[in-house]
């Protein structure tokens, strides 16, 4: 595993100018921006998980999975409006699946309902101190 190179080449370090223009072309490109933001997430990821398994030694390996069970259900929604869902495989045969899923999906619909309003007030204050043009619409200053 150690011997296994991930890192990728550098772009900027190129000797042809017609490579060097390809790789800023490709990097003003948002959307590839956004998926190599996720993949380097993903691979983050990964990689920690990939370390803690290494450092436990072969008596802990057992332990291992007991603890990685106490995420079964874990959503991601990110600020772009991508929404990565994650279910742990034991969890599709698990006898309170259906109940599991249900406290879940309240969870992040709690979640959503939450940040829904701390956005509205910002855009309120923001608002407010527009209309106002001195900040005087700020719910603090009247």
């Amino acid at each position: 595993l150690h011997q296994i190179n991930t890192r990728l080449p550098n772009p900027t370090k190129t000797s042809s100018s017609e490579e060097m223009l390809q790789a800023q072309q490709i990097l003003k490109n948002n959307r590839f921006l956004r998926c190599l933001r996720k993949l380097s997430e993903l691979k983050a990821a990964l990689d920690s998980r990939n370390q803690a398994l290494l450092k436990t030694n072969s008596h802990q390996r057992a332990n291992v999975k007991s603890i990685n069970d106490l995420i079964c259900a874990q959503t991601v929604i990110q600020l772009d409006g991508d929404v990565i869902n994650r279910y742990a495989q034991e969890i599709v045969n698990h006898p309170d699946r259906d109940l599991i899923l249900h406290i879940h999906k309240q969870g992040v619909t709690a979640s959503q309902q939450q940040w829904r309003g701390l956005l509205e007030f910002i855009l309120g204050l923001v608002q407010g101190s527009v209309r106002s043009g001195n900040g005087q619409g700020l719910p603090w200053r009247n």
